[in-house]
């Protein structure tokens, strides 16, 4: 079991539509970090499809960057030549 843990559970995915209501908001738990996505409609697997940028955003918005915690783990501060 691994644990990871999250900044945010999810977004609101703009499916086009011009209803609020019709605007997913996309709540991600583990399994996204397991590489399994969930949509609860057409419209937000649509939205996701159309643009890739947005699964992107979906990600550095939930997640929790490497490199701000990878001194600890790895024991050096900071990231080797800018890598992470």
């Amino acid at each position: 079991m691994a644990i990871l843990p999250r900044m945010a559970e999810g977004m609101a995915l703009p499916t086009g539509l011009e209803e609020p209501k019709e605007t997913g908001v996309v709540a991600l738990n583990g399994t996204v970090l397991g590489g399994t996505l969930l949509v609860k409609d057409e419209l937000e697997w649509e939205a996701l499809r159309g643009d890739g940028g947005k699964m992107r955003e979906l990600l550095e918005r939930i997640g929790i960057p490497f490199s701000a915690f990878a001194g600890e783990i790895l024991g050096w501060k900071g990231s080797p030549n800018g890598a992470l």
